[in-house]
């Protein structure tokens, strides 16, 4: 049996930029949208089992699955692209080619052979190409355009046509191939966001940051009709999709999406008390009967029946879409926080938003002890009733904050670490003491009646919590301390070289840790497994390590746990080990160890 064994858990949600629609397609098996420097594709018969493809240098910034659903191609932010297999994991690449565009990749079609490909965006070079899949050589010549390039739309079957869109607020008709320029229309007064062809060909349509839909024949690129209705979108048109050949949805920054026929308007479907900001629609795609958009936060929220459902959608899928630096465990629940501060609850593979306010700065250190959670995220420290999943306290902290510790023989306790070398005592979230210490720190635990705290120069100080006075000292290196972890007499402390050490603070003795092999960079997180005979540390080298603590002795190692370096990871009560990385994927590990 291996000894170490993964899958990838709590699917991260779009990137999303307001004023900017996010890409976002799917076929009849799997959804694609962007993050990062990668694309997730999430399985349409459990959205919450999902892959990675994370080859890109640079962030994704679109992304298209090929007519029969075997190919993908994203592009990003320098303007190259890659086409990559769907159906085998991990997915590897298919065809590559360098800076197509000079620029960011706004969006990308396929013809309906999947032999090419229509490029578009904001590049310095072009904006816009169509290239043969395998060479990568042009396929005519995109021209008649001075402006950034927001959309395209290949017609599915012979002939070919190709439409484009962008800030000229002009569609572009090109006939081929070759493909050449034939005629530009002038429909809308604002940028064209989005363009789609129905799958007959016979028709496409057009929508935009004017709010305006028009509707083409899909031959010959003429203007059928603008649809109207008294019930119009209030603000940008973000994106569309067919549902069939006269059928379609448009998602808005108002906050819903409109069911549309060419006769007009045919509903209205909301979200249920919608923020206005939160709850922008900025992408939608279709797969067979079911709607699945994207809101700003990144939440997916779906769909079924979309011609038939009345209500809000049928499903809403929280995720993250910033890096998650920030893992606890509650029960069953795990709560992981983010560099945009948003906070989540995990169940059973199902992800909840607290409610009430949620930071608006990074979430920097999470703590918590029986139902209650202590979350810091910048100057602000906010409580959160686990049993409710409700925020219900705030206070705010002047000075740059650190980390937090709960008191866990008293929920209504918890100390706060702060840069300038201050413990601050808060007792429901009350200030009721502080603690000077002297020096600058950079980490700490609560050890019984102890502080044991990290400072820059590699020591560690036990200070009473009673009196306040430093009882001794542990020296690890000279540098700063940037992770440790408790359990009973002993604790675990790492630094920025990647050292680190076991040590007895009651013996007041190193254990182990002078001839560990160690980390190359910095130690992100330390933990123990439940016994105490095994640690886990990880870091910004993108390893992860199992340590024996009885001998001593490295057990385990995995050098590529997580592109971008390891951030944190915490190990649950049945040995399981979560993890979370710079690549925007949670990991668990199962170490079959004891």
């Amino acid at each position: 049996m291996e000894q170490i064994v993964w899958q990838v858990k709590y699917p991260p949600t779009a990137s999303t930029e307001r004023a900017r629609p996010s890409r976002i397609d799917s076929s009849s098996k799997y959804l694609v949208y962007c993050i990062s420097n990668s694309v997730i594709v999430r399985h349409l018969e459990d959205l919450n089992k999902y892959s990675v493809f994370d080859q890109h240098k640079f962030d994704t910034t679109a992304v298209a699955i090929s007519p029969n659903g075997n190919l993908c191609c994203s592009g990003d932010a320098k303007g190259s692209i890659m086409v990559w297999e769907l159906n085998i994991q991990p997915h590897p690449v298919f065809r590559q080619y360098e800076d197509v565009l000079g620029g960011a990749i706004k969006d990308i079609c396929w013809t309906g052979d999947g032999e090419r490909l229509g490029i578009v965006g904001e590049g310095k070079t072009y904006f816009g190409r169509t290239i043969l899949l395998d060479t990568g050589s042009s396929v005519g010549e995109i021209s008649g355009v001075s402006l950034t390039l927001n959309a395209c739309a290949m017609r599915p079957q012979r002939p070919f046509r190709l439409a484009l869109g962008g800030d000229e607020g002009s569609v572009c008709w090109f006939e081929g191939p070759p493909f050449k320029f034939k005629k530009s229309m002038k429909q809308h007064n604002n940028s064209i966001l989005q363009i789609k062809y129905n799958q007959s060909g016979d028709h496409f349509v057009s929508v935009g940051a004017d709010k305006k839909i028009y509707l083409y024949e899909g031959k010959t690129g003429e203007v059928v009709k603008e649809i109207t209705t008294d019930s119009p979108h209030t603000r940008s048109i973000t994106g569309v999709s067919w549902i069939n050949d006269t059928t379609f949805v448009t998602s808005s920054n108002d906050t819903t999406l409109k069911v549309w026929n060419f006769d007009g308007l045919l509903k209205t479907l909301k979200i249920p008390n919608a923020q206005e900001i939160d709850d922008m629609q900025v992408g939608v795609t279709v797969s067979g009967n079911v709607a699945y958009s994207l809101s700003l936060t990144g939440a997916l929220n779906v769909w079924l029946d979309v011609l038939k459902v009345e209500e809000g959608p049928t499903k809403r899928l929280f995720g993250h879409n910033a890096l998650v630096g920030q893992i606890a465990v509650y029960g069953d629940k795990l709560i992981t926080g983010d560099n945009n501060g948003r906070l989540l609850i995990w169940e059973n593979g199902n992800s909840i938003r607290p409610a009430g306010v949620h930071h608006t700065k990074q979430v920097i250190s999470l703590s918590v002890s029986q139902n209650v959670l202590y979350s810091l995220g910048g100057e602000q420290l906010k409580l959160t009733n686990l049993e409710t999943n409700t925020i219900e306290k705030t206070t705010d902290c002047k000075g740059l904050t650190l980390k937090l510790q709960a008191n866990q023989s008293n929920p209504n306790i918890c100390y706060l670490l702060m840069e300038n070398g201050l413990i601050l005592e808060f007792t429901n979230l009350e200030l009721t003491r502080e603690y000077q210490l002297g020096y600058e720190v950079s980490n700490f635990l609560l050890a019984e009646s102890l502080f044991l705290v990290g400072d820059l120069k590699g020591k560690i100080h036990a200070v009473s919590i009673e009196s306040g006075a430093e009882t001794q000292t542990f020296q690890l290196q000279q540098t700063k301390i940037t992770a440790m972890a408790l359990q009973g007499d002993r604790f675990l402390c790492g630094d920025t070289t990647g050292k680190m050490k076991l040590i007895d603070y009651k013996e007041n003795q190193v254990v182990h840790g002078d001839r560990w092999t160690h980390h190359t960079t910095i130690i992100s997180s330390l933990s123990f497994t439940n016994s105490g005979k095994f640690a886990v540390s990880t870091g910004y080298d993108n390893k992860i390590m199992v340590w024996n603590l009885q001998d001593g002795q490295r057990v385990l190692e995995r050098i590529d746990a997580h592109k971008r370096g390891v951030l944190t990871a915490i190990i649950t009560s049945d040995n399981k080990v979560l993890s979370s990385g710079g690549d925007n994927s949670f990991k668990e590990w199962v170490l079959n160890l004891e």
